[in-house]
């Protein structure tokens, strides 16, 4: 009989590390992304971001509704976590986690396919120095417009850039500063991320029971620690 377990916290390096697995898993979908839009037919642009976008979003929903942990969680030995009782989370807990980049997502869309639509895909284009000005340019023609250079996008797009930037850093902080480790999507889905190479059965105990008050301090994480 399967006894109850008594899990760990995880730090945030070996979370940092997860997020990086499951970006390379996702590649795929988002390095062709400005190529495309830039480069081609606007039919082919627009069924790109509509099909590709909710792609990346259920891929985190389903694999943490189901099975509580992504690829990246796996090969790391991490799961989701229900933050009360340390129990497997559903579906409802992962949408929760990740309404905010759920919203990042729908907006970005919705102005990437604006673009589209407009025809304003200049900036998608990479363009050489010889390709954008005259023969034997000046320094103040290639250099001059610093500015357009360094983000040639609309001002919407910066707009939600900015607002994810922020939205990032708070989760680090809120994450570095709580003992638990939970992030900012965590307190909003509920969740805690535990490690399961750690998980070990406790004698006495029945599947599915509540740990009794010595093993829920185990989910707190030790007092003091760092990452």
């Amino acid at each position: 009989m399967e006894a109850a377990t008594a899990p760990r916290i995880a730090g945030f390096w070996p979370r940092v590390a997860a997020s990086l697995i499951d970006g390379f898993v996702l590649m795929p979908l988002t390095t062709p992304t400005a190529f495309i839009i830039g480069y081609g037919p606007a039919w082919v642009a627009i069924a790109w971001l509509v099909l590709t976008t909710p792609t990346a979003w259920l891929y985190t929903i389903i694999c943490h509704g189901r099975w509580g942990k992504t690829l990246g969680k796996h090969i790391l030995e991490m799961r989701l976590a229900r933050a009360d009782d340390g129990g497997r989370i559903g579906y409802s807990h992962a949408v929760r986690r990740d309404i905010p980049i759920l919203a990042f997502g729908i907006v970005s869309t919705v102005l990437l396919v604006r673009i589209v639509a407009t025809g304003a895909t200049e900036p998608f284009r990479y363009h050489l120095p010889e390709q954008r000005y005259d023969e034997n340019p000046t320094l103040e023609e290639v250099y001059g417009d610093f500015f357009d250079d360094l983000y040639p996008y609309p001002v919407e797009l910066l707009a939600v850039s900015v607002l994810q930037i922020a939205w990032f850093w708070a989760e680090v902080t809120t994450m570095l500063t709580n003992r638990r480790r939970r992030a900012l999507h965590d307190y909003l889905g509920g969740t805690i991320v535990v490690r399961t190479n750690t998980e070990r059965p406790r004698p006495g105990t029945l599947p599915g029971a509540l740990p009794p008050p010595v093993q829920r301090e185990s989910l707190q994480g030790p007092p003091g620690r760092g990452f």
